[in-house]
């Protein structure tokens, strides 16, 4: 059940030479949830190390979960209006992010046998007979795991100058600093944490028009993701509890080109992305927690192609194509190590260098057809088809782990428009692609065994919509 509010403010100044924009944002969000933690079939039975006897029906795992946020953004920057060979841009930003969980865990009462007895993991959590279903007054009623407030202030100064170095050559630079501050607190072991990480982040552009529909590009970038907290859990190793922040830098070459009058258009670009301290999320084994950790240094490189194309009058054609070999270079992931006796004694992290990135396809193709033409004086008719393809990608970081092979989408609409309304007939996913869109692990909390998750997509549907302009 959420809750969601979305508002912003933009107002511009037109001011001669000078312009002023100031854009405000606030936006809150609450949810409560109800998630199934064992992942089990009610009534199965196998061997746990948390009850005993060893080989019981186990009992329902119920992850209970309340949230609150709360941010705030304003950006104010001013710059040049003028059509000099100068351009300048100077501006600043504000931007403020609250957030308050409440995650709980129970354990359905109803589903043990008597004579069952349970360790003192299990101790740690509320016994509550669900086999009525599940009210919603435990989500006030029951005690927390823990009780997280966190808030994230950052501010942030920047500014970009291009000059025409000639008619044809135009070089340009920009520059941001950026302070980012991250509070944490857990008040049930009234632990308190703070970190502030600073970092400027530039980038370097050349532009050079070679002819009047070809223009070269080069460009070089500097880009940062701050350091944070892992949200404080009980099973949650202190080794995991911060991570540090991910750099990387960006070059590329390109050319954006015009043929056939503008009735073509190609783009191409040859990227290479030098990563440090690369920041992944796995489960910790032996854990229920998630932890975001660094896991070392990588690298993507590859090429992009965009094609479009208007052959004859109403049909619109568009191609892309990607191709990005990303891997990591020097990389060892702490989340996978294994479990060793006893239990709670983790081995030495996993080496993962020359592993695909996660969640990455080295090849990936989008494109669409559209045909637009005159019905009469007063409706036009439009037939549009799109798709994506997208090869393999890892779940984790490691080859051994949950993958999703590669998958297509496509989507077909059709409609009529007039000057004050639209009717359009629309599918998605019409190949009925099934291919998971995310894979995953996750841990068994009866004998810390591992099973196979999955996110599914949207399967095929149909539609019919009718849209009014005032």
């Amino acid at each position: 059940r959420r809750k969601i509010s979305r508002n912003s403010l933009n107002v511009n100044w037109d001011l001669g030479d000078l312009s002023v924009t100031s854009i405000t944002g606030y936006n809150r969000f609450t949810a409560e949830s109800v998630t199934d933690q064992d992942r089990q079939q009610p009534g199965s039975t196998f061997p746990t190390t948390l009850v005993s006897p060893t080989s019981v029906t186990l009992p329902i795992f119920a992850g209970f979960g309340s949230q609150k946020h709360e941010e705030l953004s304003q950006e104010l920057r001013i710059q040049s209006a003028d059509e000099g060979r100068l351009q300048w841009m100077f501006g600043g930003s504000y931007y403020y992010l609250n957030r308050e969980q409440r995650p709980q865990l129970v354990i359905d009462s109803s589903a043990l046998p008597s004579g069952v007895s349970t360790t003192d993991v299990l101790a740690r959590f509320p016994f509550v007979d669900l086999s009525g279903g599940f009210p919603r007054d435990l989500f006030n009623s029951l005690p927390a795991l823990n009780e997280l407030r966190s808030n994230t202030t950052t501010y942030a100064v920047y500014g970009s100058a291009s000059f025409d170095i000639s008619d044809r050559l135009t070089g340009r630079a920009e520059v941001r600093y950026t302070e980012e501050t991250k509070r944490q607190r857990d008040p049930l072991v009234s632990r308190d944490q703070e970190e502030t990480f600073d970092f400027v982040t530039p980038r370097f552009t050349l532009d050079f028009q070679a002819t009047e529909d070809a223009l070269l590009y080069g460009s070089i970038a500097k880009g940062a993701k701050a350091g944070g907290f892992n949200t404080p859990n009980p099973f949650l190793p202190p080794e995991f509890e911060a991570y540090e922040p991910e750099f990387n830098w960006t070059y590329e070459v390109g050319a954006k080109t015009d043929w056939f009058d503008g009735q073509m258009r190609v783009n191409v670009a040859a990227f290479y992305v030098d990563m440090d301290d690369i920041q992944i999320t796995n489960q910790v084994p032996g854990s229920i927690a998630f932890a975001t950790l660094n896991a070392g240094t990588g690298s993507s490189k590859g090429i992009e192609l965009e094609i479009a194309a208007t052959p004859i009058e109403g049909l619109d054609l568009n191609f892309g194509y990607a191709l990005a070999d990303s891997k990591f270079d020097d990389a060892a992931d702490g989340s996978l190590r294994a479990l060793a006796p006893p239990i709670g004694t983790l081995l030495p992290s996993t080496d993962v260098s020359g592993q695909q990135l996660p969640r990455t396809s080295k090849h990936t193709i989008n494109g669409s057809v559209q045909y637009t033409h005159t019905l009469s004086q007063s409706y036009d008719g439009f037939i549009r088809f799109d798709g994506r393809y997208e090869s393999a990608q890892k779940g984790f970081t490691s080859d051994v782990l949950e993958a999703v092979g590669e998958r297509f989408n496509g989507n077909l609409r059709a409609g009529v428009t007039a000057n004050n309304w639209e009717l359009t007939a629309w599918a998605e996913n019409i190949f009925d692609d099934d291919t998971p869109l995310l894979a995953a692990s996750t841990l068994l909390l009866g004998d810390f065994s591992r099973l196979p998750t999955a996110s599914l997509p949207t399967p095929r549907i149909f539609g019919l919509t009718l849209t009014l302009h005032n």
